[in-house]
């Protein structure tokens, strides 16, 4: 079989250039295209060869190809699926999976990069006669043909199943692999790949996001799927959702994914996207841009069926409102990268301030300000003027930035970089939002003047963000522990009885007043951070689930009632928050301390708070 690649490296083909190529049966590889091959043959050598032939020669017929199987067939959740052995190496020639890349044009892909040192490990195993018995999960793609049966007499009365010869499609990339890609491709080159067989359960014809869904579900009581990687997957699943809220999100999870991806943007290479590895550049989050898209006014607000709020850049078609939203962030960015060169070069370990998580959010946030003052004084007309005229106008309010950056020190870029934690995207967008200001003084955003009259209580915003991330922690991680103990009944079985009727009664008190189901809260979110105590402490959770998780580091020696003494002392220093009491520096510190534990990881503050200081001089 022959194929045309046209590979380029640095040039970006037009649409009429890709339709040309595409009218040609000519396949266009970028970089993008041959980074992926290239990592793709480091971790399975030849075996990437079945990669590379489903992307070339996609429903070409694969000639003396033996496609015939013993298989059941039955019903499953609605669907038709087939039950069936084959030998790994038919399988291999048919499959695809969908991976994580800018480079595989389907969508959604949700799968993660195969890695090598898993597959060496497998390879081992099953090279030493080892076997797995549970079934690769794969969709069977039937080119719009119906599959082709040989039903086996006789058949059994009233069996939703029927036993017989399945043809399975004979054709490159006809089998999407949904669930064990490492213990197919572990196969490859194997001394049983033609003498071994595997079991399948097979769909047919499922949707792209039926397939992704089926993924998540098998994988979300294995291996724990990163936050990162939930938001990669979660902008393939609802960038088509008849849900108006749920598409807004998949607009901006993508919009934030091509940040990182597309070639275009001056972001490129500094996002983690999927399960990407953080490198010296490489470390903004999804998670922060997407921050930073929620608190601006480009996209809208929605409810299930309703626009509450319309966007300023929203065309109401999710890929022309991506278009036009790339644009702007690109030449936005562009402009950044230029303007302040020095800094947008800086690497996170020398202190950077822009190219980081912080800096990105208060960067969106900041070019959400500029564009709403400037539509109220007419000076820029959203859809109707081009991103880059937007940015142009912009540029005499951006050059504020350049002047504080000029005139930063060390000391200054030091503190913004260490002191405010969880607080620290909002210091760093109101710092510049005020130099903004000085250099231009019709601009005043909303609660410029208020954030800097309230910084007397410096610290109560940084503690009190620090607190939330802390109780969101608390609430899943709880959760995941309870679910897996008890089961679908975890919520009864968690918690004291008295407690469980609590939360009943206060989630009737929320709800009855809310319109929207989506909008309604669960038992779950009424918890207090105290709470989270008394759940812990309820009959033998304590020393059977949560001990070893939550003792503090150097405190193992205390009673159960002292290792939980942290909850309590967050409990109270939140409720000065709450209530706009001063929070003092000592009680900030030791917040610090619990958030670098519980969220970062990091004991080491915790460890030296506890030497100097006991839990009750905290508050």
């Amino acid at each position: 079989k022959i194929a045309f690649v046209l590979a380029t490296q640095n040039y970006i083909l037009s649409p009429a250039d890709l339709g040309r190529l595409q009218s040609f049966d000519v396949h266009h590889f970028s970089e993008v295209d041959l980074d992926y091959y290239d990592e793709l043959v480091t971790h399975l050598g030849t075996a990437a060869r079945f990669q590379f032939h489903a992307a070339l020669f996609p429903d070409h017929d694969i000639p003396e190809m033996d496609n015939l199987v013993y298989a059941i067939r039955g019903k499953m959740g609605g669907h038709t699926y087939y039950s069936f052995s084959i030998e790994p190496t038919k399988l291999l020639k048919l499959s695809y999976v969908l991976h994580r890349s800018m480079s595989i044009k389907l969508l959604p892909t949700y799968q993660r990069i195969i890695k090598k040192s898993r597959l060496t490990n497998i390879k081992k195993f099953i090279n030493s006669g080892g076997f797995f018995p549970n079934s690769i999960i794969v969709n069977i793609d039937s080119g719009g043909k119906k599959l082709k049966f040989d039903q086996a007499p006789p058949s059994i009365e009233d069996s939703t199943t029927r036993l017989g010869v399945l043809h399975l499609p004979a054709k490159y990339r006809s089998v999407y692999i949904i669930d064990g890609q490492h213990r197919l491709y572990s196969y490859s080159d194997s001394q049983y790949s033609d003498n071994n067989s595997i079991p399948v359960v097979a769909f047919v014809d499922l949707d792209r996001s039926e397939q992704l869904q089926l993924f998540m579900e098998i994988n979300e009581n294995q291996k724990a799927v990163s936050t990162n990687l939930k938001h990669t997957l979660d902008a393939d699943l609802k960038w088509d959702s008849e849900n108006l809220r749920d598409r807004a999100e998949g607009l901006k999870k993508q919009l934030a994914q091509d940040f990182g991806e597309d070639v275009s943007s001056p972001l490129r290479g500094r996002v983690l996207v999927g399960e990407d590895q953080r490198t010296d550049i490489k470390v903004i989050t999804l998670e922060a841009i997407i921050k930073g898209l929620n608190r601006t006014e480009f996209i809208g607000k929605f409810t299930k069926d309703q626009i509450k709020e319309q966007g300023i850049f929203n065309t109401g078609n999710s890929q022309k409102s991506l278009d036009v939203l790339k644009s702007l962030f690109f030449v936005y960015f562009e402009y950044i990268s230029e303007e302040m060169e020095q800094e947008w070069r800086r690497l996170p370990k020398d202190g950077s301030l822009l190219t980081i998580n912080d800096g990105i959010t208060a960067l969106i946030w900041v070019l959400n300000d500029v564009i709403i003052h400037m539509i109220a004084r007419n000076e820029v007309t959203p859809l109707k003027d081009s991103p880059e005229a937007i940015v142009k106008n912009a540029t005499y309010y951006l050059k504020g930035l350049n002047l504080f950056f000029d005139n930063l020190d060390s000391q200054q870029r030091t503190e913004l970089r260490t002191k405010y934690g969880a607080g620290a995207p909002t210091r760093l967008w109101r710092i510049f939002q005020r130099a903004i200001n000085k250099d231009r003084d019709d601009f005043k955003p909303e609660g410029l003047e208020e954030y800097w009259r309230d910084q007397s209580k410096a610290f109560n915003v940084a503690t009190y963000e620090r607190i939330g991330e802390i109780e969101q922690q608390l609430k899943e991680d709880v959760k995941q522990t309870l679910i897996k103990e008890y089961g679908n009944v975890w919520l009864k079985k968690g918690m004291h009885p008295n407690l469980y009727t609590h939360l009943a009664t206060e989630v009737a008190k929320k709800n009855i007043s809310i319109e929207d189901e989506e909008d309604e809260s669960g038992p779950w979110d009424c918890l207090y951070i105290v709470n989270y105590k008394d759940i812990m402490e309820y009959k033998g959770q304590w020393s059977n689930l949560f001990q070893k998780t939550y003792t503090i580091p150097g405190q193992e020696g205390l009673n159960k009632s002292q290792k939980l003494n942290w909850i309590v002392n967050i409990n109270k220093i939140r409720n000065k928050c709450a209530h706009e009491y001063s929070v003092k520096k000592e009680e900030s510190d030791y917040i610090e301390a619990i958030y670098d534990w519980l969220i970062l990881d990091n004991s080491e503050k915790i460890e030296l708070f506890n030497e100097r200081s006991s839990d009750d001089e905290i508050t």
